[in-house]
């Protein structure tokens, strides 16, 4: 095997790491909206088009399954379990480490709430005009959806059965 065909060996720590970051990031951020915004207030980042407002969500992605705390739970920790496992796995067929930081760490943030708090904190919210354009999220979703879409954008990019830029004539 030459050494450009060689997987890139990234550190052990930098999936834990990346996870931690964003537990932590969106744990202190929950905590802020609750003490600051659970009475109702709605707090202007950009007039018009981004505020912070705090939401209960009982649900998953977009509002669906508004109830299901226990089942949304038990995938949550099934997803862990499987984000863990490829982390420690490691052979890089996955997904980057940065990625799967960000998937862990993001699904680890709403299962530390839907666990404790039977619900995840949102308070992000999007707005085109002062009318709200997209459901309201928080940084664990975020993390979510920008890992989620890289490693989608990697996996399509990195297809074994696509041909190589130098095998299309």
């Amino acid at each position: 095997m030459s050494a450009e065909s060689s997987p890139r060996k990234w550190p052990g720590w930098l999936s834990p790491l990346v996870a931690l970051v964003v537990v932590l990031l969106d744990q202190a951020s929950k905590r802020w909206a609750v003490d600051a915004l659970a009475g109702g207030d709605v707090t202007p980042v950009v007039p018009g088009y981004l505020v912070f407002s705090f939401v209960r969500n009982t649900g998953s992605a977009f509002g669906m399954f508004t109830g299901s705390a226990p089942t949304l739970a038990a995938i949550a920790v099934a997803v862990v379990v499987l984000l863990v496992y490829s982390i420690i796995k490691g052979n890089g067929r996955i997904g980057h480490p940065a990625v799967l930081g960000l998937l862990l760490g993001g699904v680890v943030g709403n299962l530390i709430d839907r666990v404790s708090l039977g619900y995840v904190v949102d308070f992000v919210e999007l707005q085109w005009r002062g009318h709200s354009i997209w459901p309201v999220f928080n940084i664990a979703d975020s993390a979510i959806t920008v890992g989620a879409v890289i490693l989608a954008f990697t996996m399509i990019r990195d297809r074994p059965d696509l041909p190589v830029e130098s095998e299309v004539k």
